[in-house]
């Protein structure tokens, strides 16, 4: 019995529901993706994460008694990113519809399931273990990645160097390696430093302020870049479009 996420806030008036998650898996899946998913390395972070990809999940209306089984997937995106990363963005990999108690399906209840803010929920609920990852994935073994060495601290046992958290994160970032990737894990940094100190303030034009020597536009662009490469959230979840970027 596969049992709800725990903490996934869905649009009302949808709710997770209980259901024989292993029998449903089974008719979902073709051989060739077993196969190929039984290989996937992202898969296994999957599982470590504990998140809610590729696991199938029940939701039902609670006001038409309408039930879904959604699996999710992470979008792919066909630009290339700067780095092997895990996106922040869901799509459905396979859906079904069981009709209400009536047993009848109708057109008003499919255009009713509102997707995107259910791919938001889940994709929410998994945000932070993804930031994390991503971040990460760009940060570790600096040395080799030419990060310049204030931003880290050898490991205190020694066997290897690390710059996560970065040290320093409130001093003007090093904008000649602009075009690195892991300067954009210091970007998504630096805005979360500051979101901790000032909760209710432009974080865009402190770290405008913050970085004089470089145009503000290029800042924007700096955040905006983060958030495609999942290593900041979009703005449209917490705080609209307070910081135009």
């Amino acid at each position: 019995m596969s049992v709800p996420a725990k903490n996934v806030e869905l649009p009302m008036p949808w709710r997770e529901c209980p259901f024989d998650g292993k029998k449903w898996y089974k008719a979902l899946m073709t051989v060739e993706q077993k196969e190929s998913d039984s290989l996937s390395q992202a898969l296994l972070f999957e599982k470590l994460f504990n998140s809610t990809v590729n696991r199938l999940h029940c939701l039902e209306n609670i006001d038409t008694g309408l039930r879904i089984i959604i699996q999710l997937a992470r979008k792919t995106d066909e630009v290339n990113h700067s780095a092997p990363n895990m996106s922040l963005e869901y799509v459905i990999k396979n859906l079904v519809v069981l009709g209400d108690s009536s047993g009848e399906v109708r057109g008003t209840d499919l255009r009713d399931i509102p997707v995107k803010a259910i791919l938001s929920a889940y994709a929410q609920h998994d945000a932070e273990n993804t930031i994390a990852f991503n971040r990460v994935a760009l940060l570790d073994f600096p040395e080799s990645r030419g990060i310049p060495k204030k931003y880290w601290d050898e490991d205190v046992d020694g066997q290897m160097d690390t710059v996560y958290p970065p040290t320093h994160i409130l001093d003007p970032l090093p904008t000649q390696y602009s075009k690195r990737p892991w300067f954009y894990a210091l970007v998504a940094e630096q805005y979360d430093a500051l979101a901790r100190e000032h909760p209710d303030a432009n974080i865009a034009n402190l770290m405008i302020a913050l970085n004089p020597d470089v145009a503000a536009g290029s800042v924007r662009r700096w955040i905006t870049r983060a958030r495609k490469e999942g290593l900041l959230p979009p703005a449209d979840w917490k705080r609209g479009s307070v910081d135009a970027a």
